[in-house]
């Protein structure tokens, strides 16, 4: 179909876009693809552009129209895993730490279910962000250093970066927030960033590489080395500019007029920090709150205390803003995860139905070929059976025995202890014999107390030496234990299989003969 070779080749420039960090361009690949196929996979690869531009609102939407579509896919479990891993990072961001944990832990299974090496390294790396902002230091560094290990083993250097990247984030966030941090966490998370960097640059993905700088210049300057952390943050605004990477060019200017502000050049700062401003969109309050705090700081360094005012009495009501925004996202993304369980639960019931429906299948199957009392196969599954070995046994000209087993005087079982202890003697029976026929041979009842084996890739001498075997074993069982009293021997006939319409009359008359000679007895025609 020219939809499907447009949606694959759409699809394909996305997933490029999303590894080169160019995700402006990669969502609208994917929005292209979608065009053309509205699929999980590709829902889900927008979600993922989506999260990285900072939309948030859209990113989680995307990711639930995702799961919605990927849980009614059978093998998509590797795909459902990134994509919780997407809504986790998304949940986190909003603030909705539990809704994150939830969306982590249900990544690690379905990853487990897949047994795709790197949809679990993923999954490990999102339970342990979750874990880490819970509070739950221990079982975060435990799920980061199982994600290390995982990613290593890969050799996967995305997944690594974002390890690194991820590890240092707690540090760069409080520097955000406007805390003082001692120097050891920040220079513990500044080599973390340094690990990543040259993983971001190797990948050749902008957006990664550029956050990497951006992060890097943000622990040197909260070291005090701004010398060294101003050319980092300018290269990564170069980079933002470059790529159209809205919230980096942000970030980095921020940067830029901190370092500024830091030697002196307040007015440059405020020009630095008010062209950022006309930059940045109005609906990210995240970045128009970070830009206002140093907006606010660039004014007292000038003595413009009526305008850093004004700037704290806007960075205030925008503070109110992005709370009222984020309970509203909060909210909302209830709403749509209440309609994602129904879906996920429609799903399970499906799930489970189909279960039903093939224990249901295969139950008939057992019970259409097998016999109730005895568990042996029954008449209709060795008419069957017989069709292949006798076909095998074409092949390999070696002919294919049946040896027919009659238990003596069974009637007289019936007559004086009863049909219950007669049901019992033919269901040990059954039991004696699947025990201690081999593998490739087929023990069967044909009805009454009649039963047969079919001896495949057997000669003759060792078919006889299996009988025998089977005439003792059936004489020396402790039927006793069934009822007092009770002694049961076995009458064998044994031959080679005949023609289909009537394979069994050679060893028929073996058995008639075994009868005939006094019972309890092998007779072999061979």
């Amino acid at each position: 179909m020219q939809d499907r070779g447009a949606y694959d080749e759409w699809l394909q420039a996305s997933r490029l876009a999303a590894q080169q960090g160019q995700h402006g361009l990669g969502a609208e690949q994917a929005r292209r693809a979608l065009q053309c196929h509205r699929t999980g996979e590709g829902l889900a690869l927008l979600a993922l552009h989506e999260l990285r531009l900072g939309e948030l609102r859209d990113c989680i939407a995307s990711s639930h129209a995702a799961l919605a579509l990927l849980l009614q896919e059978p093998g998509s479990a590797a795909q459902l895993a990134l994509a919780e891993c997407t809504l986790t990072v998304a949940c986190l961001q909003s603030e909705f730490v539990q809704q994150a944990m939830r969306h982590a832990q249900r990544a690690v299974s379905a990853a487990e279910q897949s047994g795709d090496p790197h949809a679990l390294a993923w999954s490990h790396l999102r339970l342990g962000q979750a874990h880490r902002v819970l509070g739950d230091i221990d079982s975060a560094d435990a799920l980061f250093e199982r994600a290390l290990a995982e990613a290593t083993d890969l050799g996967d250097a995305g997944l690594l970066f974002s390890i690194h990247y991820n590890r240092a984030w707690p540090v760069v966030e409080q520097l955000l927030g406007g805390a003082r941090v001692a120097p050891q966490p920040l220079l513990e998370a500044l080599t973390r960033l340094e690990r990543a960097q040259p993983l971001a640059d190797a990948a050749g993905n902008q957006h990664s590489a550029g956050l990497c700088l951006l992060n890097r210049s943000r622990c040197l300057l909260g070291l005090g080395r701004h010398s060294e952390g101003r050319p980092l943050a300018e290269h990564a605004l170069a980079i933002g500019r470059a790529h159209g990477l809205t919230q980096l060019i942000v970030g980095a200017q921020t940067a830029v007029a901190e370092c500024l502000l830091t030697i002196g050049q307040a007015a440059p700062a405020l020009q630095e920090l008010e062209r950022a401003r006309q930059t940045l969109s109005d609906a990210d309050l995240i970045g128009q709150v970070t830009l206002l705090r140093s907006i606010v700081d660039a004014h007292r360094a000038l003595g413009q205390y009526e305008a850093a005012l004004d700037a704290f009495g806007e960075l205030h009501d925008l503070a109110m803003q992005q709370a009222r925004a984020r309970a509203d996202l909060q909210a909302w993304t209830l709403l749509h995860q209440q309609q994602l369980d129904h879906e996920r639960q429609r799903a399970q019931r499906a799930e489970l139905m189909a279960e039903v429906e093939r224990l249901s299948a295969a139950r008939w199957q057992a019970e259409a070929h097998q016999d109730p009392l005895t568990g042996l196969a029954n008449r209709r599954f060795l008419n069957a059976r017989l069709e292949v070995l006798g076909a095998h046994a074409q092949r390999s000209g070696q002919p294919l025995l049946v040896a027919l087993i009659d238990l003596d005087h069974f009637k007289a079982v019936n007559d004086h202890f009863g049909h219950q202890v007669g049901d019992r003697v033919l269901h040990a029976l059954g039991l004696l014999l699947q025990q201690h026929v081999r593998p490739r041979d087929t023990p069967a009842r044909l009805g009454g107390e009649e039963f047969l084996v079919l001896l495949s890739e057997t000669d003759p001498r060792q078919a006889v030496t299996i009988c025998e075997r089977l005439r003792v074993l059936i004489a020396e069982f402790a039927w006793g234990d069934i009822a007092a009293g009770l002694q049961l021997t076995a009458s064998i006939g044994l031959a080679a299989v005949g023609e289909p319409d009537a394979p069994f009359v050679a060893a028929d008359q073996a058995l008639y003969r075994a009868k005939a000679e006094g019972r309890n007895r092998l007779v072999a025609d061979l």
